[in-house]
């Protein structure tokens, strides 16, 4: 056993109520987080298994970095068969916040591995090497917030607790798993899962420490890795909606009157969530408040931020995915315009205040009443069950709903090609966003600072992908090689336990020298594990982890060539976006059949069938996986 791991995994069956302590140590070559994750599903779950069968596992994985000293390393993976993939569910996995897997850590455990139903709602707490079910008949019914807080006081009110609110309960394909009050796995619809194991809440509290291999280079990597991210002359304030003042300057007046403070992850120095008391609404946190405006058009005035913080409290309370509850907001009033629902039919006050009918909705959706039946399964299923046409209204990538309108995968060549391989939301795929966004952005610290120049944005573009041309949205040159440099350094940060909003976006905005640098990561996981490995070594287990990835799907149906050509649909290569870059408007076809073989070849990958091949398994050093597929 390597610094940064306890060696052990808490199984707990729900169907019987058995709860056993399982050696992780044999997964070691996959990392930790997603890596693991992966590697456990992929061995032990029968192709077949549907996300909402008994027999499909959740599994909660911290990484090596989870719980040390490590700046920013507060991530954990949840993993599982997804709700959200249609007309095929797809195994995926969502990163959490906060303390949850720190105290995991401290407790003794790397993960958690869930299988199993339970007849009757039940909670599971884990303490100081030991695990058990609990029964939480009292809690079902209560939001997220209140079962949480009930959960601790049962226990001295000391630990930390993951639970779901109405949506999981009630097995909505959007409903997150909610951590405090704004830290959430919502973009798999793991809550649902949870729901239908009658699992309410998962709770964690630990005494003990996590082994670190070389503590004082650690304290030097530390120190370094730090100094990338924080300045003691411009600390983190305010957050959740700073960053914008230059746009919606009303979003930092709202910051000024209730703001209380700020909220960060397990030793993260960058705390980019904001702590706000609004009269009328439950003290609470959130990092993610500006998208949630753009995305409402609550952008206007005090009042406009104010409405747009409810609404993140109250979809955090229901245990909702607030992206796909703003998904869900424009495709109803797409369907009001057009003449094809009313009021009466859906009971939704369509031509009110849009702060009035955000509520109605996500109450709707959370306890699947009215259109939030359909709403509650996501646009795809939804547009199917309501027709006269409305699939027209919905833009999806193998059934995963676009975050954003500015994610249509037309805006941007790498947001084409990421979905078709198979990708992340191109949202959270933060190392290709440099590209895509030529490094324009920085996370909500502190004060507003300038943008990189060009020179700037093509030395860290390059240092990171490969190519200056990474940033050029307009062409699919060099889009294959970010691609494949990108989701490497994805799966490796989610397998470490890394927050990838940190690195490579936060990286270097204080020190020049360390912009962007990935070498950090190398450094400290060298220091925590005593496993001594440069970047390229680091890089080498994310392609290691992303094959895994890949066999995943290509055993469950869901990832092929014929699949990867079909995952953006057709309209996007006949309909042009007026606000697109690319020639037309549209996705060039052939473009894209050319980068995806382009980026085939460089993962190793059968240009037929998108199978990786043998040789290139063997060169990852798991040519055993391939037995999986037989």
């Amino acid at each position: 056993m390597s610094g940064g791991t306890l060696g052990r995994l808490v199984r707990v069956d729900l169907t019987s109520g058995r709860i056993c302590q399982d050696d992780a140590s044999r997964y070691a070559d996959f990392v930790g987080g997603v890596g693991v994750a992966s590697r456990i599903y992929l061995e032990e779950v029968d192709p077949g298994v549907g996300a909402f069968d008994p027999e499909n596992p959740l599994i909660f994985m911290t990484g090596p970095l989870t719980g040390t000293p490590a700046p920013s390393a507060g991530r954990s993976t949840f993993y599982a068969k997804s709700p959200v993939g249609y007309p095929v569910e797809l195994c995926r996995p969502s990163s959490i916040g906060g303390t949850l897997g720190a105290e995991l850590k401290y407790a003794g455990f790397d993960g958690v591995v869930i299988s199993g139903a339970s007849e009757r709602p039940v909670y599971l707490w884990v303490e100081d090497g030991a695990a058990e079910l609990r029964d939480a008949a009292e809690l079902w019914g209560l939001d997220t917030f209140a079962t949480q807080q009930t959960v601790l006081r049962w226990h001295d009110g000391l630990g930390s607790v993951a639970a779901i609110g109405p949506s999981g309960e009630h097995l909505g394909r959007m409903a997150a798993i909610v951590h405090g009050t704004g830290f959430a796995s919502g973009l798999s619809g793991f809550g649902a899962v949870m729901g239908s194991k009658k699992l309410k809440a998962i709770g964690v509290r630990g005494t003990g420490d996590v082994p670190i291999a070389d503590p004082q280079r650690l304290l030097v990597a530390v120190r370094r890795a730090t100094r990338a991210m924080y300045d003691p002359s411009d600390p983190p304030r305010m957050t959740g909606m700073r960053g914008l003042g230059w746009t919606y300057p009303e979003g930092d007046e709202f910051i000024r009157r209730y703001s209380v403070g700020i909220l960060a992850c397990h030793g993260c120095p960058v705390a980019c969530q904001g702590v706000f008391r609004v009269p009328g609404v439950p003290l609470g946190a959130d990092c993610c408040v500006w998208p949630h405006a753009m995305c409402f058009g609550y952008t206007e005035g005090v009042e406009g931020w104010k409405a747009i913080w409810e609404a993140c409290s109250l979809v955090n309370r229901l245990g909702l995915s607030m992206y796909e509850v703003h998904q869900s907001f424009q495709f109803v009033l797409a369907l009001r315009d057009a003449g094809i629902i009313d009021e009466r039919e859906t009971g939704l006050p369509l031509h009110a205040d849009p702060r009035e009918l955000v509520r109605a909705l996500a109450e709707q959706i959370a306890y699947r009443r009215g259109l939030g039946e359909h709403l509650a399964e996501l646009l795809p299923r939804a547009a199917q069950a309501i027709g006269h046409d409305a699939a027209r209204f919905v833009i999806d990538s193998r059934g995963w709903p676009i975050l954003m309108p500015s994610e249509d995968p037309r805006c941007a060549s790498t947001k084409a090609l990421l979905p078709t391989v198979g990708a992340q939301p191109p949202y959270n795929d933060t190392w290709a966003l440099w590209g895509m966004w030529g490094g324009s952005f920085h996370l909500p610290v502190g004060e507003t600072r300038p943008l990189l120049s060009a020179p700037e944005v093509e030395k860290v573009t390059r240092r990171i992908l490969g190519d200056e041309r990474a940033t050029d949205p307009s062409s699919f040159d060099a889009k294959a090689a970010a691609v494949f440099r990108s989701q490497n350094y994805r799966m490796l940060a989610d397998s470490l336990g890394f927050c990838t909003w940190v690195l490579p976006l936060e990286c270097g905005f204080y020190d020049d020298e360390l912009r962007g640098e990935p070498g950090i990561l190398s450094e400290l996981y060298s220091a925590v594990t005593g496993n001594e490995t440069d970047e390229a070594d680091l890089l080498r287990l994310g392609e290691r982890i992303q094959a895994l990835e890949r066999l995943q799907g290509v055993k469950r149906g869901y990832f092929s060539r014929a699949q990867d050509l079909r995952a953006l649909g057709g309209k996007l290569f006949i309909e042009p976006n007026p606000e697109s870059p690319l020639p037309g408007g549209v996705v060039d076809e052939a473009r894209l059949r050319e980068e995806l073989d382009r980026y085939y070849e460089l993962r190793g990958w059968d240009r037929q069938s998108g199978v990786p091949l043998a040789s290139e398994l063997r060169r990852l050093g798991v040519g055993e996986l391939l037995a999986h597929l037989a």
